[in-house]
């Protein structure tokens, strides 16, 4: 998960405002006879456009397939793929090429599956997964990445995103209630921790952000498109820290949450002492199994990495002091140490509210 936030922000604002009506599908007509120039053979192809402005045109393609296979497209009659097209001033064809396989109609497909599966098992709490999943992809397309193009500093856009979702969420879940009021201040004062811890981290480390991925892509489409003024790249992995705290604890705040409002409908006379302990046990239990599994998440995207240097034999001292390295360690402490922290915070608050009228 390492940078996950950071590269979507930066796929999505590049495809949005850089590519826009760029990419297309296209149905493979009739392959020539191929070509061979050195490493590479070049196939001539025929295809149609099937979407976009230039639907129902016939263009002619060079297809290049190299000796490295994980880099070539293998098409034959009849497949669709996706093409990237050239266009000139007026909008006409300028150049067409290939850029890979159609994979949207197999990605639908498991999001069928996975919405089937969601309402069989949870029944009409089915809605509102689908619902909080809409939500998040909406705020983030429709608000977060105008807010970030428009030049809003990335820490508060993102924290007021963050937010945002999270009160979305939390009301489909447990309604206006005194549970959403104290998970909602739970989750503010974690959230409050992380930017704090993650400010620090950022500044104290030097990290300019010019060094993760995408970003050198993102820095030289901010001077060349008009209107585009994001390049506080520290921001942004400080904001992206941000959003992934917030997805890992929101979990278990409501957990705490709900078991202590339960246990407190089941003995009314329990004291606030009482209350505080039972909240720490629940959400001793929860971290227990959790942290191990959050850790592991949120380094799973360095294991490439972590296996280049070591085939490369890279010296220790120089990995642990690159940026690259130096982020993956911010969001594995600043996630857990947040995680950790929001278990006393979101207790302590809600012993508050379920005790005191």
């Amino acid at each position: 998960m390492k940078n996950f936030i950071l590269f979507l922000f930066i796929e999505l604002l590049f495809c949005q405002y850089l590519f826009a009506d760029v990419f297309s599908k296209a149905k493979v007509l009739k392959i020539g006879s191929p070509e061979r120039e050195k490493n590479v053979i070049i196939e001539n192809v025929s295809l149609e456009i099937i979407s976009g402005k230039h639907k129902n045109k016939i263009v002619d393609v060079k297809n290049y397939l190299w000796d490295e296979k994980n880099y070539n497209t293998y098409v034959k009659p009849g497949d669709t793929i996706v093409i990237r097209i050239g266009e000139t001033i007026d909008g006409k064809i300028d150049s067409v090429s290939i850029k890979g396989y159609q994979r949207d109609k197999i990605l639908f497909l498991f999001l069928l599956v996975f919405l089937i599966v969601v309402f069989v098992v949870c029944g009409k709490k089915g809605l509102i997964v689908v619902a909080s999943i809409t939500t998040t992809i909406s705020l983030y397309m429709f608000l977060l990445l105008p807010m970030l193009k428009n030049g809003y500093p990335p820490i508060i856009a993102c924290g007021f995103v963050a937010m945002l979702i999270a009160l979305v969420m939390l009301l489909l879940i447990l309604g206006f209630s005194k549970k959403f009021i104290a998970s909602i201040l739970g989750l503010s004062i974690g959230m409050l921790f992380s930017v704090l811890l993650s400010v620090i981290f950022v500044n104290l480390t030097k990290i300019s952000g010019l060094f993760m991925d995408g970003s050198r892509m993102l820095l030289t489409a901010t001077r060349s498109i008009t209107g585009w003024t994001l390049s506080n790249f520290r921001g942004i992995i400080i904001g992206s820290v941000i959003i992934a705290s917030l997805g890992v604890t929101l979990d278990i705040v409501v957990d705490i949450v709900v078991g202590m409002s339960a246990l407190h409908h089941a003995k009314k006379d329990i004291t606030k002492k009482e209350l505080i302990a039972s909240g720490l046990k629940i959400g001793g239990d929860v971290l227990s199994g959790m942290l191990g599994r959050l850790l592991l998440v949120f380094t799973a995207g360095s294991i490439i990495m972590l296996t280049v240097y070591t085939v490369l034999k890279i010296p220790v001292l120089r990995v642990i002091n690159w940026e690259f390295f130096a982020v993956v360690i911010l969001e594995v402490l600043i996630g857990s140490i947040t995680f950790v922290i929001i278990i006393p915070a979101t207790v302590f608050v809600s012993s508050l509210i379920f005790i005191n009228k």
